[in-house]
């Protein structure tokens, strides 16, 4: 198309990115702790992109059900690698270009056409429900908006968490919980709008930032209870 070949890159800051050198390569590396706050694809591409692959698994598992005959156990048991490439590969191709341009309003708000274009994310709850809803079953029937929000939150994979994921099966041997998975939801329901809040209300990227991975570490062994006892009802 006759462009003269000049890239700039735009990478996260983690430590793990090597540095490129070439005369025709811009490596710009973005601030340190402000990925939630200001990388393109935190900035609305990753909530859509799991919202239309949620949407496109819950349509595979009532088109099995309804067309094998097949109960939900069963229809997760064949479902392969291939089957989740290519939900991935649907989600992907649903998501407009709109809201991949308004995702860099933060970083480089110049090259934005709409900033207030962006996926309309009611819309696709509002698809999600029904079709959970006419799954049906336990987990399905009551599923609502607070669990989509659960099941697409980003959790960063830490060496606390895999070691409790070893030794879970340990665990789950040991005395009862003390505590019901409805009373840990609402609590978990409670420190994200506790998260939200100052999020929302305070500009200091470097203190929010340290604020949510504080209280994303100390509220973690709760998460890993919860999912454990809605895994056992």
């Amino acid at each position: 198309m006759g462009l003269s070949f000049n890239v700039l890159l735009i990478v996260d800051n983690a430590p793990g990115h090597p540095c490129i050198e070439h005369p025709n390569v811009k490596l710009v590396f973005l601030p340190p702790n402000t990925t939630c706050l200001i990388q393109p694809l935190d900035q609305g591409i990753i909530a859509a992109f799991k919202k239309q692959y949620v949407k496109s698994t819950f349509k595979y598992i009532l088109e099995k059900v309804e067309s094998d005959g097949i109960n939900l156990i069963e229809v997760w048991k064949k479902f392969s690698i291939l089957d989740c490439i290519n939900r991935v590969a649907a989600a992907i191709s649903h998501l407009k270009q709109h809201t991949l341009n308004a995702c860099w309003k933060v970083v480089w708000p110049k090259c934005v056409i709409n900033r207030s274009a962006t996926e309309n994310a009611s819309t696709l709850t509002t698809e999600i429900l029904p079709l959970a809803h006419d799954i049906g079953g336990e987990g399905f029937d009551s599923f609502n908006e607070n669990d989509l929000d659960e099941m697409i939150h980003d959790e960063t994979v830490r060496d606390y968490d895999v070691i409790n994921y070893v030794t879970d099966i340990t665990d789950q041997q040991g005395e009862p919980e003390t505590i019901t998975a409805d009373k840990i939801y609402a609590g978990l329901k409670l420190c994200g709008k506790l998260e939200s809040h100052f999020l929302e209300n305070d500009n200091n990227a470097k203190r929010t930032s340290e604020f949510q991975k504080g209280l994303q570490s100390c509220i973690s062994g709760y998460r890993d209870v919860y999912k454990r006892l809605v895994k056992q009802q």
